[in-house]
């Protein structure tokens, strides 16, 4: 899996990070809050949310000491938009969700 990270808010205390998550051929943005080495929590939105749906929860998380990273997932992030239903099954889905983490 492959990051880009660029500050939405440079030097700004509790600031998000806005990621590039690359899994195969698509890239997904993404949300970020808290050290790096932090233990990870995980975010996914429901339908018709976005990855920003949880930035209340990345802000405390990230303070706590927590890697909090919310996804734009597939079919919602411009870069992971594929044609086609059968790019959307429950086992692809998933495996995006993996591939996250």
């Amino acid at each position: 899996m492959e990051f880009a990270v660029a500050p939405t808010d440079a030097g700004a205390p509790g600031a998000l990070e806005e990621l590039t998550i690359a899994v195969g051929d698509r890239r997904h943005s993404a949300l970020a809050a808290g050290p790096a080495n932090g233990e990870f929590a995980l975010f996914l939105h429901g339908w018709p949310e976005f990855a920003d749906a949880w930035t209340e929860q990345l802000h405390a998380l990230g303070e706590a000491g927590y890697r909090a990273v919310a996804v734009d997932q597939r079919g919602y992030a411009a870069g992971a938009r594929p044609d086609g239903v059968e790019h959307y099954t429950l086992d692809q889905l998933v495996g995006d969700a993996l591939a996250f983490a």
